[in-house]
C-alpha cells in the first residue's frame, strides 16, 4: 500500500477534461516524484501543498473544510489556477 491516502478530490474541471483518476495520479506521482513535469495539453501541472494569496475564496473554503476534517490539503495547478484539492491523509 502506498504512503498516502486520498480521500476527497474536489475537480473544478469536467471530467471529460481531466478524471478523479488522472488527479489522484497526478497527486500520488508528485509526492513519490515519478514524475516532475505532468502537463495538460500543452500546461504544466504543478501540484503544491502551500496555499497562495491568489486562490479564489471557493478554494479556500474547501481547503478550511478538509483541515476540519483532520485531512491534508494539497493543491493541483495548472497555468496559475487551481484545478483540484486535494484531501488526504498519510498512512499509519
Amino acid at each position: 500500500m502506498g504512503k498516502y491516502k486520498v480521500l476527497d478530490i474536489f475537480s473544478f474541471l469536467p471530467a471529460n477534461v481531466i478524471s478523479l483518476e488522472q488527479l489522484e495520479k497526478m497527486f500520488l506521482d508528485s509526492l513519490s516524484e515519478i514524475s516532475n513535469n505532468t502537463k495538460l495539453g500543452n500546461e504544466e501541472i504543478v501540484v503544491t501543498c502551500s496555499s497562495q494569496s491568489w486562490f479564489t475564496e471557493n478554494i479556500k473554503e474547501c481547503a478550511t473544510e478538509l483541515k476540519s476534517e483532520g485531512k491534508q490539503v494539497a493543491y493541483i495547478v495548472c497555468n496559475e489556477k487551481v484545478i483540484s484539492v486535494i484531501g488526504y491523509r498519510e498512512n499509519e
